[in-house]
């Protein structure tokens, strides 16, 4: 299967999910889109997933005129933005889901890196608009003159060989970075693509509960392991099994070490 052949095959399997009323009626939150002849609700995401860059009234001008086969009204940015609202973020999620899937159940030519996948999460802060509401769904800190600023914690599943995201997670600030990594993991329904993977964390996910979780889901992982972890600085061989019992969990791990061309030492 070529990239050509793949891309038509998601094009129409993504079409024909949103056309589909059991989608309708799973992501809207009302009946706005029954009352709106003008803007439906498919129309309404295909245009979300264009990508809006410009103003709103610009895109719904381009739009309309650039796929004129979806007859797609013109109607005001003040009238988009309020169907838009009656849209849930998870069909988004669904749409994203249905393309990993196809993706890695396809037979093209994936890169891997000696017959695995490398899949990566990791996550950071993104400050958004401070407004009160925002300030008390998300959470905020305080900047350099003592305001405080609204900020989320961004999460990401991502296929690095093949420049994939498989999974995306927007949520609370501060950070739950084990929580988050366990809801991109439990994301995946075709768990057969980590079969031949193995996925890497920086050293704010590693924990024995996290490990043990890893383990049961027969999934190979390597972590960047901090100071903290005293069996790995105590450990004298190079290159060792680590065996562990922390309360109610218990297995065991291999420990690397290996020095930096800079000549720093990491586990």
């Amino acid at each position: 299967m070529d990239c050509v052949t793949l891309l038509s095959q998601i094009l129409k399997k993504s079409d024909k999910l949103i056309n589909s009323s059991e989608f309708k009626e799973a992501y809207t939150a009302d009946n706005t889109f029954i009352r709106d002849r003008k803007l439906s609700f498919e129309n309404s995401i295909y245009f979300i997933l264009s990508g809006l860059r410009k103003s709103l009234s610009i895109e719904i001008f381009e739009f309309s005129e650039k796929y004129k086969e979806l007859l797609f009204k013109e109607v005001s940015k003040q009238a988009f933005s309020k169907a838009r609202q009656n849209i849930s973020h998870e069909a988004f999620a669904e749409l994203c889901r249905l393309f990993v899937d196809v993706f890695y159940k396809s037979d093209l030519e994936l890169k891997k890196w000696n017959g695995f996948n490398v899949f990566e999460i990791d996550g950071t802060s993104l400050q958004i608009p401070d407004t009160q509401e925002n300030i008390e769904y998300f959470g905020c800190r305080k900047n350099q003159y003592e305001t405080n600023t609204a900020l989320v914690s961004a999460s990401v599943m991502y296929d690095v060989l093949n420049d994939v995201v498989l999974d995306a997670i927007i949520d609370t600030y501060p950070a739950k970075e084990k929580n988050q990594a366990r809801r991109h993991i439990d994301s995946i329904t075709n768990s057969k693509i980590f079969d031949n993977s193995i996925i890497t964390f920086d050293r704010g996910y590693p924990s024995f509960e996290f490990f043990n979780y890893l383990d049961r889901k027969n999934i190979f992982y390597v972590f960047r392991l901090s100071e903290a972890f005293e069996f790995a600085k105590s450990q004298s061989a190079s290159d060792g099994i680590y065996e562990y019992k922390k309360g109610k969990v218990n297995g065991k791990v291999r420990v690397i070490k290996f020095i930096l061309l800079h000549g720093t030492k990491k586990h």
